[in-house]
């Protein structure tokens, strides 16, 4: 498993290993928001069957955000119906 949580997969392009795995093996429960850059949400499909939230973070790491906290969990629900 990959630092931020991320499963490391196989050498070559993410958006392959997306489609055949999740791609958060852990995730976190807290994150500052000011930190975050940039931040990916992966629909849940046939790779995997849950929604996934990935922040890229200031420093540059990547870490998944769970879906279980009650503001990641309203931010996936606006992010889903775009």
């Amino acid at each position: 498993m990959g630092a931020a949580g991320l499963n490391p997969g196989t050498p070559g392009d993410p958006e392959e290993d997306r489609e055949f795995q999740c791609m958060c093996a852990k995730t976190r429960y807290k994150v500052n928001a000011k930190d975050i850059t940039n931040l990916e949400m992966i629909k849940p499909g046939p790779h995997c069957a849950t929604a996934q939230m990935i922040a890229t973070l200031k420093s540059g790491s990547r870490v998944c955000l769970s879906g279980k906290v009650s503001f990641f969990k309203a931010l996936i629900g606006k992010l889903m119906k775009r």
